[in-house]
């Protein structure tokens, strides 16, 4: 092969190498930089029944719900606790109480405050009744105090190893009591056009083709 053939061979290599190069810096430095806003669209298959994994916990309705609910908890990477509606909390030497202390100012997304009467009506009403995990996940939750609207003290019959890994928006949604509580939780009609207190905010829900979210402001 002639040298200068060659020679344009390896040229050409590093203009690609250059270009690769400066395409990866671009994108690590975009990555690195997030931009406020946006519009992100998913597609979802087969799309939810509804919009609460309190109801349903199909892993459709997990693509959408935790979006709009929180849990009592989150979790990093390790599966250690991370504060979310609960900023704190203790368990009892005996292992028969767990207190958790919760985040003031939240609100519903229809403005009404979140309390820990909310914490009480789904985790005895929803996630030990309802849930198809929660009713063993609960089984040894007996009752939920709630000596003032920040403090949910969980009562347990004995106990509950896997209680502090099963809190998160996902598996254990906080749902509204002011909503739920004197109707029949499988009919509510929020199952359907869900009021959390989640980082983003329910719009609409057209069947078959989109349901939109729009960010919550006051998150």
């Amino acid at each position: 092969m002639p040298k200068y053939i060659r020679f344009l061979k390896y040229i050409h290599f590093l203009t690609r190498l250059l270009i690769g190069t400066l395409l990866l810096s671009g994108c690590l430095a975009y990555a690195a930089e997030p931009v406020r806003g946006g519009t992100l669209i998913a597609v979802i298959n087969p799309a939810p029944s509804v919009l609460s994994s309190a109801i349903n916990n199909h892993f459709s309705v997990n693509a959408v719900s935790p979006n709009v609910f929180d849990g009592l908890l989150s979790y990093d990477k390790d599966m250690n606790p991370q504060p979310s509606l609960a900023l704190s909390w203790e368990t009892a030497a005996d292992g028969l109480s767990v207190r958790f202390n919760l985040r003031p100012n939240v609100k519903w997304h229809d403005g009404e405050p979140f309390t820990s009467q909310d914490i009480r009506y789904s985790a005895l009403e929803l996630w030990k009744k309802l849930h198809p995990r929660g009713r063993t996940t609960f089984a040894n939750l007996v009752d939920v105090e709630t000596p003032d609207p920040l403090t949910a003290i969980f009562k347990l019959s004995q106990p509950s190893p896997i209680l502090l890994i099963a809190l998160s928006a996902a598996e254990s949604q906080v749902l509204p009591a002011h909503l739920y509580q004197g109707s029949d939780p499988l009919k509510n009609p929020h199952n359907i056009a869900p009021i959390g207190t989640g980082p983003f905010r329910f719009v609409s829900w057209r069947r078959g083709e989109f349901i939109e979210l729009a960010r919550n402001e006051n998150y």
